[in-house]
């Protein structure tokens, strides 16, 4: 389909680009590996020209189309085609439409049916009723190309036919999607696109020594840390390596959680590692249940993506999330199983790495959407949690965060849960307090905060008259009276924090910074080891200009974090896991006596 075809308002939307180039390629990799690409097809929209490229075809170092500011270039996860361009040597294309992002933006909704399959392109083509090739025929070329070569002519040949399929296909879909589509929205969208490509080509640096001693003991250090771990806090959960339910049960009859703990519908207590993760800042021994848990799952599998190089990549799901936010596969990215794996992280000889997050992100941009000025001064003081306590009269004025920890704490756990929309029942739940407390607690924040009360719900009721809720960058969610009020609340929050990152992200490359990853409202970058201190000070700066050109001058979301350099390592800060790193390297110390057991000793002493 030439543009000629297209429809005329959305052959307008189109009048300032010179070339819009339809770009799809086909490459293999295994998991952590930079692709090796096995060809490229593209075709442009107004003449019609196609390049077919294969083998020594790609090995120039620049691409056969225009990747100016006046040419468009559009493919369906554009991620892939992108890191095809950095793993060629090619440059980046200045302008990018991610159909994927779009479709997702246009079919966005809490509903789980739409939740599903987005990443891949004939959902989309069968949604907008465009023809497309059967799904068992991609799966079987897809799997033919991951096989590796060598190729016959003819293979050759059926590939590059199959990989024109998706720029015929990308022809047919656009036009059914720009009339929804805002271009100068989705041309931001596709900058961070670019910048997604760019941190996966780079990865997290691992240590992959000791990661291979863990993969190659892996059966035994589940043993060994199970048994450790019962012998010192005598839950009586585990048989073995298995988690018994009814042993879990007496356990929380034995910490008197058995009341409050969430029930399924069929009256067992909820496993799910999210009602964990919901209780766990408040009773330290679910905290250290959970990284158990996490910890045998990930042992049991290990399906860390590490590449030759050493470094751990895998899809960073860009706009995986209702709010936008990136959803990593878990299982494959180190951030996402258990907490301690994340002491992998090394960087290399003579590099440095620094972890840079926003500080109580939610509760600064929930001061500046709803514009509650005692709020905006809460966040003010550096330590919201403590200012909520004296402005509600639950602390003394002379209260500070040493002097009253431990009800700093529950109220942190208040604060965030009730940001998340919690009400009494689930709150008291999440504090381990009875149900009058938590009422309790919600009646202070709304009288405390009462013009964010009020900004919640004056955005519930527009979004359910009109059904949609939005942000000022044009991302937004389809509502409807099946949609839960908590959502909403909850919502424009998440939605502006992922915003804030991305503007971050793309403010950092620009300013020459390597961006290794995101994680939630949190970067990962990297530099070499004699002038790490300055790009992290440089880097923190950004980030808060980042959160200012989001909200505005008047308000800014303060960044902390510090470097690790080489030869220390990165470690999560949470007790629990820093206990279960020293059960795993007791066990790997125990098992090696010789001198690669003293270099894994010497890893986690630096």
């Amino acid at each position: 389909m030439l543009l000629q075809d297209y429809p005329p308002g959305a052959a307008r939307k189109l009048d300032s680009y010179n070339e819009v180039w339809f770009v799809d390629t086909e490459f293999h990799a295994p998991p952590g590996h930079r692709p090796h690409v096995v060809c490229v097809v593209a075709a442009e929209l107004r003449t019609g020209v196609t390049f077919r490229l294969w083998g020594d075809e790609l090995k120039r170092n620049w691409p056969p189309y225009s990747v100016g500011p006046t040419s468009l270039f559009v493919a369906y996860y554009a991620t892939a085609e992108l890191e095809c361009h950095l793993a060629l040597g090619w440059p980046l294309p200045e302008t990018v439409i991610d159909l994927y992002t779009e479709f997702v933006l246009q079919t966005n909704s809490p509903l789980r049916q739409y939740q599903q399959h987005r990443k891949a392109l004939i959902p989309a083509l069968q949604h907008f009723g465009c023809p497309h090739i059967k799904a068992d025929l991609k799966v079987a070329f897809r799997d033919r190309i991951m096989a590796g070569g060598p190729w016959s002519e003819d293979d050759k040949a059926s590939i590059l036919d199959y990989c024109e399929t998706d720029t015929i296909a990308l022809a047919q879909l656009l036009p059914r999607m720009l009339p929804e589509i805002s271009v100068p929205h989705a041309i931001h969208r596709g900058r961070f696109t670019r910048c997604v490509a760019q941190m996966t080509h780079v990865g997290l640096p691992i240590d992959t020594a000791l990661l291979q001693s863990m993969r190659d003991q892996s059966a035994a250090i589940r043993e060994s840390v199970v048994s450790e771990f019962e012998r010192e806090n005598n839950f009586g959960i585990y048989e073995g390596t298995t988690f018994k339910v009814s042993g879990f049960e007496q356990y929380l009859v034995q910490e008197n959680l058995h009341l409050s703990w969430p029930r399924l519908a069929s009256g067992a207590f909820d496993q799910k590692d999210q009602t964990f993760k919901d209780l766990e800042s408040t009773h330290a021994g679910i905290g250290k249940l959970r990284e158990l848990r996490s910890t045998l799952s990930t042992l049991r599998s290990f399906d860390l993506a590490v590449g030759l190089d050493g470094r751990n990549r895998t899809l960073l799901g860009q706009y995986g999330t209702i709010t936008a936010r990136c959803a990593q596969k878990a299982s494959e990215f180190l951030f996402g199983p258990a907490r301690w794996i994340r002491g992998l992280l090394k960087p290399e000889e003579g590099r440095a790495i620094a972890y840079l997050d926003y500080s109580s992100q939610e509760i600064c941009i929930a001061g500046f959407l709803s514009g509650d000025k005692a709020l905006q001064e809460a966040y003010a003081t550096t330590d919201p949690y403590i200012s909520f306590g004296k402005a509600s009269r639950y602390l003394p004025d002379h209260a500070t965060k040493t002097s009253h920890y431990v009800e700093r704490e529950l109220l942190k756990a208040c604060l965030l849960g009730i940001g998340y929309g919690m009400q009494a029942r689930n709150l008291a739940a999440r504090i381990k307090q009875a149900p009058i407390f938590a009422q309790d607690m919600l009646r202070r924040h709304r009288e405390t905060y009462r013009g964010f009360w009020a900004w919640v719900a004056a955005e519930r009721d527009r979004a359910f008259l009109t059904g949609e809720i939005s942000t000022p960058y044009g991302w937004r969610m389809a509502v409807t009276s099946d949609t839960r009020a908590t959502t909403l609340q909850n919502w424009p929050i998440q939605s502006l924090g992922s915003e804030m990152l991305r503007v971050s992200v793309e403010m950092l490359q620009l300013a020459g910074i390597t961006v290794n990853t995101t994680v939630h409202d949190a970067v990962v970058i990297e530099s070499s080891l004699d002038c790490i201190d300055e790009v992290t000070a440089e880097a923190k700066q950004i980030m808060e200009r980042a959160s200012k050109a989001v909200m505005g001058d008047e308000m800014h979301c303060r960044v902390g974090g510090e470097p690790v350099c080489w030869p220390d390592r990165y470690m999560d800060s949470r007790p629990a896991a820093q206990e279960m790193w020293g059960r795993v390297m007791r066990y790997l110390g125990e098992q090696n006596s010789d001198t690669s057991g003293a270099e894994v000793r010497h890893r986690v002493i630096s």
